[in-house]
């Protein structure tokens, strides 16, 4: 499949063009479900999407800032007839405000989810909502498929930072996962858990050593 993963960023974003540091969001979606051709947009470093390329499904990332922005560009995807998922923290808080806008939302943390989006999309069979939690979730009469764990960390996928664009001055590597303290203005706790789960110190400088830069 022909799949364009796009980092939505708000044109006010006090993080755009002033962010050194790699996100990882995509390139561990790619990693996940390899052997697709993958295109990288990175709204806080790039100005334009191009809704004119031939593209089967489009999967966006939205944090808070770009809610507006993201959906947007998911409906103008969709007024072009293109598959559309949205996901990333805020699509996980307010999911029945983001279906509104998608073929299917994400919910939670992804890396287990996109295989089975990809595939679903694959054979015209997508589902509403993909859940990836403990916590059981109301579909409120929508279709839903859900996993009911937090994923393991033993065998992450690892990322495909070369389909950035972007040269970032720093990459970046993730070794915890989840929180316990569960600040009211913060998504962590909600979306990967109360609990630290951690990376064996063996896996993440393995994956250090594989930065380029």
């Amino acid at each position: 499949m022909r799949i364009k993963l796009i980092l939505a960023a708000s044109l006010r974003d006090p993080l755009r063009r002033n962010d050194p540091f790699m996100p990882l969001s995509l390139p561990i979606l790619a990693g996940s479900a390899p052997g697709h051709d993958y295109q990288f947009i990175d709204l806080l470093w790039e100005d334009d999407v191009r809704f004119d390329e031939p593209v089967d499904l489009v999967g966006i990332s939205v944090r808070y800032t770009a809610e507006n922005r993201a959906y947007e560009i998911a409906d103008q995807f969709r007024r072009r007839g293109v598959t559309v998922v949205m996901g990333g923290p805020q699509p996980s808080v307010v999911p029945f405000r983001a279906i509104m806008h998608a073929d299917a939302v994400a919910i939670g943390e992804a890396e287990e989810l996109w295989p089975v989006i990809v595939r679903d999309a694959e054979n015209n069979s997508l589902k509403d909502f993909y859940v990836c939690s403990p916590k059981p979730f109301d579909p409120r009469g929508r279709t839903c498929h859900q996993i009911n764990h937090h994923p393991g960390l033993e065998h992450v996928p690892l990322p495909q930072r070369h389909l950035y664009r972007k040269k970032y001055v720093f990459d970046t590597v993730y070794a915890v996962r989840g929180c316990p303290i569960n600040c009211d203005f913060c998504t962590v706790t909600e979306m990967f858990g109360p609990g630290f789960r951690t990376r064996s110190v063996a896996d993440v400088v393995a994956e250090i050593d594989s930065f380029r830069n």
